[in-house]
Formats: structure tokens, sequence, C-alpha cells
């Protein structure tokens, strides 16, 4: 069965803002698997209760994205939602905004900008 996808529109936030030491490489056997978190862009903390992560995080695979790209540089990336139908993904639909989530580090903020579900 295959998932459902999101064509998003984001950036990678750089090592001294909090992101990766280096962008993630698209197009290779090593699929990108981080979460997102549906919330304004401009977050850059996980909101913390004691040592647990206090927000929803929702599985998704890098399916696509640019071969080549910078820190801080608006790209378009296909997403699979990983674990659908099992997981509730109804809140990302067009115009959604997310943080990419590695643990509770944000490295990358973005917007939905079309949901493909499977067919």
């Amino acid at each position: 069965m295959s998932k459902p996808t999101l064509l998003v529109e984001m950036v990678f936030l750089p090592p001294q803002e909090g992101g990766r030491q280096s962008v993630p490489v698209f197009g290779t056997q090593a699929e990108y698997r981080p979460h997102l978190v549906v919330q304004e862009r401009t977050v850059r903390q996980a909101r913390m209760i004691g040592n647990t992560v206090d927000e929803r995080y929702l599985g998704v695979g890098f399916v696509d994205g640019p071969r080549q790209f910078g820190f801080g540089e608006t790209i378009r990336c296909v997403l699979r939602l990983m674990y659908f139908p099992e997981v509730d993904y109804a809140e990302l639909t067009s115009g959604t905004t997310f943080t990419v989530r590695e643990g509770a580090r944000i490295v990358a903020y973005g917007v939905v900008l079309e949901r493909r579900d499977a067919g």
C-alpha cells in the first residue's frame, strides 16, 4: 500500500542556529526520516515538561529533494507520511506550517504546499 505524500517548501537551519552540522543528502538509499511538529515556523525550542517533549511528532521520510543546497536556502521536497494510516496526519494540509525535528532539536522549518493522497 502506498503512503500519502506532501510537497513542502522548507529551510534547514545552520549549526549556529541549532541546526544540523551538514544538510541531508537526498536521492540516496539512506532516506532521511525526521519528524514534523505542526506549529509556527518561528519556534526554535521544543516544549518540554521536565525531561519529556510535550509535542506531537509525525514521522516522515524524505522521498525527493534537491541534490545540492545550503543552509538558509528555501527548497522544495516530497515527504512520505511514514506511519499512515496508523498515525493520523489529518492536520498536515496545504498551508500548514511545521518544524522539522531530530529528537528535541529543531533543524528546519517549512510549510505544506500540497498533500497527495495515495491512489
